[in-house]
């Protein structure tokens, strides 16, 4: 087992345990005994079954004071009505401002809870127990809580964060390949955007990454921490993990929450910024090549989804969350590790340069 410190500095500085390991499910129990907390598992109907009420039950039979709040697996849980949902249903079972709510699911779960842990009561304890590779590396770790409207990605945000996090390798080792992958690709971005060391990596090291190799991913976890934790150090920085981003949330909102994983909207997001970068000459062809390859190598999409034409992307990027006065703005690169800095990382960017790499990234197949 591995415990590692996740540190942000904002006001005062705090610092986050990560425990990482294998059947984890005695060393939480013996750490939610200790803090005598009455704690509310919030899940989906799906990771109930796969573990969430094995952890469940344990507690139980552990005297800890617990409570099991299932909502329905999928994207649309992460809505207006589900927060109220789960809000009305803490009260019902009694929830106090000394609660902790648990988050035990991927992504959706953990904003979702993570919203409400920020709002009920003025804000309660909060602990992740994310079980995909996307939420170990991403939505756990981050302090941002989002929820979306019914057309629009993440428009709803909190800040809150989690007291601790719990990685079980164990619930990572049922993911099929395209869970695995979607999670990858937030590690990509972060090569991008702060090391290129990490990129190397990923670039040397796919074939075992996407067998789930246990050395391979706890490091990739590891790296996940000190990215995030060096990012955060600052506001400034944070916008750096919205690389792939504008362009990914517009493509989920566009296809209904449903057609594309968040990583693999990122994954199409992040190629589109390089051909940009590359077309306004920020990136080299072999870097352009570089990034594309490693998309694919990780069997992430890398085009448009079909059906899906550029002009709406662009169109549904003006009213991403991160953008004022309709204007379209991205963070891009300057090379593999680095990010293009000019006056701040969101930069304006013309519709045109936008246009023209999508009709790149469409034409060009590189080998």
């Amino acid at each position: 087992m591995k415990e590692l410190k996740f540190k942000h500095k904002e006001r005062i500085e705090r610092s986050y345990h990560v425990v990482v390991g294998r059947d984890l499910k005695e060393h939480i129990a013996s750490e939610f005994i200790e803090l005598k907390c009455k704690y509310f598992i919030v899940t989906d109907n799906v990771v109930k079954k796969i573990c969430a009420e094995r952890l469940y039950n344990y507690l139980k039979e552990k005297n800890v004071s617990v409570e099991m709040i299932v909502l329905d697996n999928g994207e649309k849980t992460k809505s207006v009505e589900s927060f109220g949902k789960l809000s009305e249903e803490l009260y019902s079972k009694g929830a106090d401002n000394s609660s902790c709510i648990v988050a035990i699911g991927g992504g959706v779960i953990g904003d979702l809870a993570g919203f409400v842990a920020s709002s009920y009561l003025g804000g309660v304890k909060l602990v992740h127990v994310p079980t995909t590779l996307l939420a170990c590396v991403d939505s756990a770790l981050s302090p941002k809580n989002t929820i979306n409207l019914s057309s629009a990605k993440n428009y709803i945000y909190s800040e809150k964060h989690a007291d601790r996090i719990y990685i079980d390798l164990d619930h990572l080792e049922t993911l099929p390949r395209t869970e695995v992958s979607s999670g990858v690709a937030e590690i990509i971005k972060f090569g991008l955007i702060w090391d290129k060391g990490l990129f190397k990596y990923l670039e040397k090291n796919s074939e075992d990454i996407l067998f789930m190799d246990e050395k391979h991913i706890i490091k990739l976890i590891e790296w996940a921490v000190n990215v995030n934790d060096k990012v955060h150090s600052s506001h400034d920085k944070r916008i750096l993990l919205a690389l792939g981003h504008t362009v990914g949330h517009a493509l989920e909102s566009l296809t209904g929450f449903k057609k594309l994983r968040h990583g693999e909207a990122v994954a199409i997001g992040i190629v589109a910024c390089a051909y940009l970068c590359r077309h306004v000459r920020y990136l080299f062809k072999g870097e352009l090549d570089r990034i594309v390859n490693v998309v694919k190598a990780y069997k992430l999409p890398y085009k448009l989804p079909s059906g899906v034409k550029a002009k709406d992307v662009v169109a549904a990027m003006r009213k991403d969350s991160k953008c004022c006065d309709n204007r379209l703005e991205m963070v891009l690169l300057k090379s593999i590790g680095s990010a293009k800095h000019k006056g701040g990382y969101l930069i304006e960017i013309s519709e045109e340069a936008l246009l023209q790499a999508f009709t790149d990234m469409e034409k060009e197949d590189i080998k």
